[in-house]
């Protein structure tokens, strides 16, 4: 019976950290000059406008009641009271590094919603609502909410009754929600780079070590035994 075995040689090691030591400012550098590059190419595919979703709800945009409002007025605001947040995230459900906040509306239907939080809109006081401080939420339009097949029985069966329509969400959260950053951005840039320059000058600092005769040639990388 053969067994096989991993060899790590010195100069294997060598060359790796050799690579390292390298490749570090370089990906460094290449971060700081092309992430500005990637970032506005990011933020140009975003739409962040008035009006669209996950911005803060316009003077003229139309306030959803009902499902039925929600698929006729194709985008919306919706308008809950000021303690909406500590009301509603109890009831939160976290699903795929997202969290669905419940939202009841005045038709008594019940339904989630991904929510950009930093979009929110406080109603004033005025003659007609002296004593109701109520907020509008983004704006949001109603989606179909994919769940993968072997999650949508088990959430569905857990949150039975707690929401009207589990087929579909209200998504407030829009490109606002999931902005690009620089900083974002410089990491991804970074990765790629070193990657890239990692593997090429860990095999060249190993090929250059051998020619020179600083370092001595690898048996197989696999030995049978």
């Amino acid at each position: 019976m053969s067994v096989m075995r991993v060899r790590v040689s010195f100069s294997m090691l060598v060359s790796s950290i050799l690579g390292f030591v390298i490749a570090l400012p370089f990906s460094l550098l290449a971060g700081f000059l092309a992430s500005p590059i990637l970032y506005e190419y990011q933020m140009g595919r975003v739409d962040i406008g008035p009006g669209s979703v996950g911005t803060e709800a316009l003077p003229d945009t139309p306030i959803a009641a009902s499902i039925a409002d929600m698929e006729q007025m194709g985008r919306f605001t919706i308008e809950v009271r000021r303690d909406f947040m500590s009301a509603s995230s109890h009831r939160a459900l976290k699903w795929n590094d997202q969290t669905y906040y419940t939202i009841d509306l005045p038709s008594g239907e019940r339904i989630a919603a991904l929510i950009n939080f930093k979009a929110l809109t406080d109603m004033a006081y005025t003659d007609s609502r002296p004593l109701a401080p109520d907020t509008l939420l983004p704006i949001g339009q109603w989606v179909e909410w994919k769940h993968p097949g072997s999650d949508e029985k088990s959430y569905k069966n857990y949150y039975d009754g707690l929401y009207t329509d589990f087929s579909h969400y209200v998504d407030m959260s829009g490109d606002p929600g999931n902005l690009p950053t620089k900083s974002g951005a410089f990491g991804q840039v970074m990765i790629v780079v070193f990657l890239i320059l990692y593997i090429f000058f860990w095999r060249l600092s190993y090929r250059i070590g051998v020619k020179k005769g600083f370092l001595k040639p690898d048996p197989p990388l696999f030995k049978r035994r």
